[in-house]
């Protein structure tokens, strides 16, 4: 009877530490500020190289990305080996398709529902960051998500601090390079005002060689842009998450082996929120240049 009572505990321990093994697979300890981070320096490469080698098509009055594929390769080739072929992304002409909300959890939609409602009320770029990083902060200490659940939200808040910077260290001008038509005459210049990012568009000339007082500007709008990024992003993150997510596990940078629904999420929202951005910025470049 003693032997048979031992053979049991022993059983039950060693299933429950299968299970907390099991478990530890999929829900990682993660160094959230080194996650934070990884996802940022991510972001930013993957939003210059698209921005580099991405031409625009126009279509009957909307602009569309002509290879889209250019953010899916590079996030997997770079980043996520393991799920290259895996994510089968289309992308949209119009960043505001509705998206399904089943990946996401109750928590989730809140904290981005709040960070949404934030963002429409950002005044000027100081505030913008300050928003980032109290929404970093939120995210990290965040006591109803999962590590995994925290890792995806704080993918968005990345995200948006990356464009943020790259807006303002001239990004603006080289998505007007692109834009059709362009005239080539833009300044290297920016002036900051309120939410907008604006640059005058004039010809540098003996003098004017600072390009100051044009006539005419590019401004891009902080929360418009935004507004079709995250829309983006949650578009991108579940159908990236529903391709990858009977995968079974990947290694995610960083954190190590987590769920492939996770690495798929992150992966399918960062190409829908840089194209929402793109489209976003474009769209009010077009509107603005002088046009």
């Amino acid at each position: 009877m003693k032997k048979s009572f031992l053979l049991t505990t022993l059983l039950i321990l060693t299933i429950n530490f299968s299970c907390q093994e099991q478990e530890s697979t999929v829900e990682p300890k993660a160094n959230l500020k080194e996650v934070s981070a990884f996802l940022s320096e991510m972001f930013t490469n993957t939003i210059s190289h698209t921005v580099e080698n991405i031409k625009l098509s126009e279509n009957k009055g909307n602009v569309e990305l002509n290879n889209p594929d250019i953010i899916t390769n590079y996030l997997t080739e770079n980043y996520f080996p393991e799920l290259s072929g895996r994510i089968n992304f289309t992308p949209t002409t119009n960043a505001r398709t509705s998206a399904d909300d089943e990946h996401f959890t109750d928590a989730q939609l809140l904290f981005i529902s709040d960070m949404d409602k934030a963002m429409a009320n950002i005044r000027s770029a100081q505030n913008l960051q300050t928003v980032i990083d109290q929404f970093r902060s939120r995210a990290i200490n965040n006591l109803s998500m999962s590590d995994e659940q925290k890792i995806e939200m704080l993918a968005i808040v990345e995200y948006s601090n990356s464009l943020h910077d790259y807006l303002v260290n001239g990004g603006v001008s080289e998505f007007i390079e692109i834009l059709p038509e362009s005239n080539g005459s833009i300044s290297n210049g920016r002036v900051e005002n309120g939410d907008e990012y604006e640059i005058f568009n004039c010809q540098v000339t003996e003098d004017n060689p600072s390009c100051s007082g044009g006539s005419s500007g590019c401004s891009v709008n902080w929360r418009s842009v935004w507004g079709s990024a995250v829309v983006g992003l949650a578009y991108g993150a579940t159908t990236g998450a529903i391709a990858g997510g009977t995968a079974g596990t990947v290694v995610f940078p960083v954190v190590g082996t987590v769920t492939g629904a996770v690495s798929a999420g992150v992966v399918g929202g960062a190409i829908g929120f840089i194209e929402g951005a793109a489209l976003g910025v474009v769209g009010n470049l077009l509107l603005t240049c002088g046009r």
